[in-house]
């Protein structure tokens, strides 16, 4: 056991040193979008992340919510761990479904919102211009702040089905939002500023990049383990919202098997609609 998790995480640590920490980086919400799609038992959330190497140094938070436009809702804001993304250079997504929830024909509300810490020097290495002065030490200076986006989209009988690849990699590839950043390095926190977060983090260029959504295609085989992913876990629940695989003592859906069902059988595909 000790030798796979020091293999596992010299891998990590490897990858980490492989990989650009600076460049261009982005979040983009894949999945719904402004559109109007075929009621879903099992609501698909899907988010990207482009050069998560980069993305790491920003330290970001990623939350969502979703509630109807017309009625009460007392919902509250979802978290993504985005920092627990593979620190690589390429594309990783993140996703989960949302159960009995869109399974009816309504209009939606989606927020996201996403936090990032940017840091900075004074060129005299006396200023304190932030008015958090605990984030001002000898002319550095640490940001810490959040973007907001909203978007509406219906349900109804007859609207969209819910297909990553398509949207991703056709016309429509750019028709969403996103949250670009350029980090052109990464600074040393001064040691009496690390008791109040990382050791270090991301100087951004300014004017922020705009976004590239289309970078982030979801091609087949991504799309069918995003759904089987999805699918899986909910499987977990007590009642399911989608049909799931015969349990035996409990344990079914956590069976290579099962797992390898989930990924190739249509009968356990999200609606089988994702790829």
């Amino acid at each position: 056991m000790f030798c796979v998790q020091a293999c596992l995480l010299a891998l990590g640590l490897l990858a980490l040193a492989g990989a650009d920490s600076t460049g261009t980086t982005e979040v983009d919400i894949v999945f719904p979008r402004n559109d109007t799609y075929e009621l879903m038992p099992l609501m698909p959330v899907v988010f990207a992340v482009q050069n998560p190497a980069a993305v790491q140094h920003l330290y970001t938070t990623l939350e969502y919510l979703v509630w109807p436009e017309e009625g009460p809702y007392n919902g509250s804001f979802n978290e993504l761990r985005i920092d627990m993304v593979t620190p690589n250079e390429t594309t990783q997504f993140l996703s989960e479904g949302i159960p009995n929830l869109l399974n009816t024909e309504g209009k939606w509300g989606f927020s996201w919102r996403l936090r990032s810490t940017n840091c900075s020097t004074s060129d005299d290495g006396t200023a304190y211009n932030d008015d958090h002065m605990t984030e001002d030490y000898d002319g550095f200076h640490r940001r810490t702040s959040w973007s907001y986006q909203y978007f509406r989209f219906t349900t109804a009988k007859g609207g969209r089905q819910p297909n990553l690849t398509a949207i991703t990699t056709g016309e429509d590839c750019g028709k969403t939002q996103g949250i670009a950043f350029d980090v052109k390095q990464n600074l040393e926190v001064p040691f009496a500023l690390t008791g109040n977060g990382p050791s270090s983090c991301a100087l951004l260029a300014s004017p922020a990049p705009t976004p590239s959504p289309c970078r982030a295609s979801v091609v087949p085989s991504i799309a069918s383990s995003i759904s089987a992913r999805i699918t899986q876990a909910e499987c977990y629940a007590a009642t399911p919202a989608v049909s799931c695989p015969p349990k035996k003592d409990g344990a079914a859906v956590n069976s290579p098997g099962i797992q390898a069902a989930l990924l190739a059988g249509p009968a356990w595909i999200l609606y089988n609609v994702l790829f």
